[in-house]
Parts: structure tokens; C-alpha cells; sequence
């Protein structure tokens, strides 16, 4: 009997996996060459389901887990950010004032706001905050993050960088500026 049920609840998910892919475009994506998705996650359909609701012009905000801007698993979500949308802005927080109460102090969140149509060539964002008034110092001086640096910096997945100081973004920019490590160019030392 336990058996029945695994495989039972097996092909329960094997079903709805397949409604989302079939039915979410941007749960997944090429990454190298590769396909990308990662396992679905509800916060990756409620986001794409947001953008499917919304008009043209419209807009989204809400909070969701960090990972849509660090995991390779969503490059899709912000292929459609970028590529489909204005990211109006992204704040990501540490829960580690218990800004919820019942959720672990390490897991990260972020306001995530967006307007439909368009494409995002930068956006205001700001990393590691812990309370309403660094929301607030952050909202009056955020970084300004480029979609081209996203890129350059993170070419497979697109990953946003959790820069956090001016000069944290300016020593990556200069680290860009040389090629990546496992970049092979001819005529000299590879590492």
C-alpha cells in the first residue's frame, strides 16, 4: 500500500510539473546550451503568473524567496524581467530580526516590484537589509545595478551579484575587465 501511494504521489507531481511547463514559458531556459529550470517552486509560477495577469503597463509587486535573482534554476523568470519587463526595483532582506517570526532567521527574501512590457536596462536594488529604515536609507540611495553588468558578470545564468558598497561594484567592473578565469585566449598563459 505504501508503495501505491509513492507512486501515486509521484505521478501527481509528474502531472502538475508538466501543467506549469506547458503552460509557463519562463520556468525554464538555455543556459550554455543546456536547458535550465531546476524543480518548479511555487514562488517561480506565482511570479510568472503575475506577469501573465497583468496588462500592459501594469504593474506587480510582492515578496518572494531570493533565489530568483541568485539561482541558475530561475534564469527564466529573469530572462522575463529583463527581457519582457521594467524592473522597477529588488530589495532583498535576512530575516535576521525576525521581520517574519516563523520563518528562519538565515532565509533571505525580497521586494520585488515590475511593470509589464518594456525591457530593464538597470534597476534600483540593495542587498542584506535587516529592518524598515535600512528599506528606507536604501530607497533614498540605492545601487543602481545594470542588466549589461548582470550579464558580463554572470554570463550562464544571469545571476544578480549581492553587491552591497559603490566600491564593492567597482572592483568587480575592474575585475571584468580581464578575462575570466577558464577563458582560453591564444598567444598567452591560460589559467
Amino acid at each position: 500500500g505504501i508503495r501505491k501511494r509513492w507512486d501515486d504521489k509521484l505521478r501527481e507531481y509528474e502531472t502538475y510539473s508538466e501543467l506549469y511547463r506547458r503552460n509557463y514559458q519562463f520556468q525554464s531556459t538555455d543556459a550554455n546550451g543546456k536547458k535550465s529550470g531546476g524543480d518548479l517552486d511555487l514562488y517561480k509560477v506565482f511570479t510568472e503568473r503575475a506577469y501573465q495577469l497583468l496588462k500592459n503597463d501594469g504593474l506587480a509587486g510582492f515578496v518572494v524567496p531570493s533565489g530568483i535573482y541568485t539561482d541558475l534554476g530561475a534564469k527564466g523568470l529573469r530572462t522575463m524581467l529583463f527581457e519582457h519587463c521594467q524592473l522597477k526595483e529588488l530589495y532583498s532582506f535576512e530575516n535576521r530580526k525576525f521581520i517574519f517570526p516563523d520563518i528562519d532567521q538565515r532565509y533571505k527574501f525580497i521586494l520585488l516590484t515590475f511593470k509589464k512590457g518594456g525591457k530593464t536596462k538597470s534597476f534600483p536594488c540593495a542587498f542584506f537589509l535587516l529592518s524598515e529604515e535600512e528599506l528606507k536609507k536604501a530607497v533614498e540611495t540605492p545601487t543602481i545595478m545594470d542588466v549589461k553588468f548582470i550579464q558580463k558578470s554572470s554570463p550562464t545564468g544571469w545571476s544578480i551579484l549581492e553587491i552591497k558598497t559603490p566600491k564593492d561594484k567597482e572592483i568587480v567592473e575592474k575585475l571584468l575587465t580581464h578575462p575570466q578565469i577558464g577563458e582560453k585566449l591564444q598567444g598567452t598563459w591560460n589559467i
